[in-house]
């Protein structure tokens, strides 16, 4: 299934996104068997990758990812905007994070088991 980003300003959506090499795991104990798990160093993506990471008006949702700004993390020093602005709706609401180790190539465990789940996007929106 294609995946396309909501975006209004590829240069934002440069200095946001990266992209690395993955692999699928099969047999270990860390990852579900199929994780998606990034292999090597992540880069910063093309203006080629951005535009076509674009979606197209009319695009449907259940394909389509917003990158939306985080409430509450004005910090001094940390310029967020410079992240999220152009990305998006600016209309759309953020609904919560889940926080994790650092470091590690990809977070959520899987309850039933403890293994990593590997690369993937939660639908918190309801919409699908």
């Amino acid at each position: 299934m294609p995946l396309h980003v909501a975006v209004e300003d590829f240069r934002a959506l440069r200095a946001r996104c990266e992209h690395s090499t993955i692999r699928n795991a099969k047999g270990g104990t860390r990852y579900e068997d199929g994780a998606v798990v990034p292999v090597g160093a992540w880069r910063p993506i093309t203006e080629a990758q951005a535009r076509a990471l674009a979606a197209p008006p009319g695009t449907s949702p259940d394909v389509t990812v917003e990158i939306v700004r985080p409430p509450g993390l004005e910090q001094p020093g940390f310029e967020l905007d410079t992240l999220t602005a152009g990305l998006g709706d600016e209309d759309a609401h953020y609904l919560g994070q889940a926080l994790a180790a650092p470091g590690m190539p990809t977070t959520t465990v899987n309850p039933n088991g403890g293994r990593l789940l590997g690369l993937h996007l939660d639908n918190w929106d309801k919409l699908i």
